[in-house]
């Protein structure tokens, strides 16, 4: 028997072994979301919630509001967790991310891209979202939508 260590694919199905954990930030304000069109693989051209990689020594709370702030340059606070998206269909590179999404509020008004990872950000109505959304970002979306009703 062989151990496969972080990072490596296993030899039986070809994916890789460990899942990292993400964040995924809606960002709400005035009854709009604001979403990046993606400069980076995977899903570049793409709109999709602002989020990335938990660090080794921050909490899932901290990335979500520091990923806002690195991509678009927006001081948020966190209203609530919205829900947690495991789906092995949700990242198309076979890496099968753990997402935790959270809903924030900005605090800060100016918008500053991070022009590495984001070609765009721009606020969307609900009813007039870009199509196809990255990831499985329209599902969170929805998942949003329907909590304002329960």
């Amino acid at each position: 028997m062989s151990i496969i260590k972080r990072g490596e694919r296993c030899p039986t199905c070809g994916r890789y072994v460990s899942r990292d954990l993400v964040t995924s930030g809606l960002v709400i304000k005035s009854g709009k979301i604001l979403l990046v069109n993606r400069n980076i693989e995977p899903c570049r051209g793409m709109w999709s919630l602002i989020g990335g990689y938990i660090g080794w020594d921050e909490t899932v709370e901290d990335c979500a509001k520091r990923e806002v702030k690195e991509e678009v340059g927006l001081e948020c606070e966190i209203i609530n967790f919205l829900g947690i998206y495991s789906g092995s269909n949700r990242d198309t590179h076979d890496l099968q991310n753990i997402g935790l999404a959270y809903v924030l509020k900005p605090v800060s008004e100016k918008i500053l891209i991070q022009k590495e990872e984001v070609m765009e950000a721009k606020w969307f109505t609900f009813d007039n979202l870009p199509t196809p959304l990255a990831f499985d970002h329209a599902k969170i979306i929805e998942d949003y939508k329907k909590s304002l009703h329960s």
